[in-house]
């Protein structure tokens, strides 16, 4: 997953980890997505390549064969988890 576009004046970076308050633009499996909602990423070395996105979200994400569907985003290949803080995707290449 590749960051493609974000809100520098909304963003909060914490070690390996980026808040993105109002949105993010991802590119993922060779596909754009625009999350329009407060996200978490979590990164390596450089903050533009991610492994694992938290999205905080009012409607959980519609589970179906092999991928995601998230209210506002699309379709998505991967699976998610669900705590107290949001859900987290494993997005699938």
């Amino acid at each position: 997953m590749k960051v493609n576009a974000f809100d520098p004046m909304n963003i909060v970076l914490s070690g390996k980890k980026v808040l993105h308050r109002n949105f993010i633009k991802l590119i993922i499996n060779n596909e754009e997505y625009l999350f329009q909602y407060p996200v978490i990423t979590y990164f390596n070395h450089n903050w533009r390549n991610i492994h694992q996105l938290q999205i905080i979200l009012n409607q959980e994400p519609i589970s179906m064969k092999d991928c995601l569907l998230i209210d506002g985003v699309g379709k998505i290949k991967g699976e998610y988890t669900k705590n107290k803080d949001g859900y987290f995707l494993r997005l699938k290449d």
